[in-house]
């Protein structure tokens, strides 16, 4: 039971709770630098793509969206990175974005990766 307390959306403390508290699915939003925040203003205290990766270890979904088209090969790298471990397989990943071009990239370099 969730004990009402705020966190801060997009910490390294809020992706924990929602796996401890068993969320399906994750979504969030990586901009420059692979950093996890919902804004093209980055915070400082905002988390890397890999520590959120680190810490989830495929215990649950990620749809992962792309908010700069800058970091597609970075999170293909990084995705591959993980695939290639045993914590994580393709059906773990949703990779998302409005910009079609990255789609494509994405759909070549991850062609088992969902996209939408």
């Amino acid at each position: 039971m969730p004990d009402g307390s705020l966190i801060a959306e997009n910490s390294l403390e809020s992706f924990t709770r929602a796996v401890r508290e068993g969320a399906q699915i994750i979504e969030l939003d990586v901009e420059r630098g692979l950093a996890v925040c919902h804004s093209p203003e980055i915070p400082p205290e905002a988390p890397h793509l890999s520590e959120v990766l680190d810490l989830v270890q495929g215990q649950c979904r990620l749809n992962i969206e792309i908010k700069s088209p800058l970091v597609t090969s970075d999170v293909c790298d990084l995705l591959e990175d993980a695939l290639a471990t045993n914590r994580w397989s393709p059906d773990h990943f949703i990779l998302s974005s409005f910009d079609h071009g990255v789609l494509l990239q994405y759909r070549k370099r991850l062609p088992m990766v969902q996209i939408g």
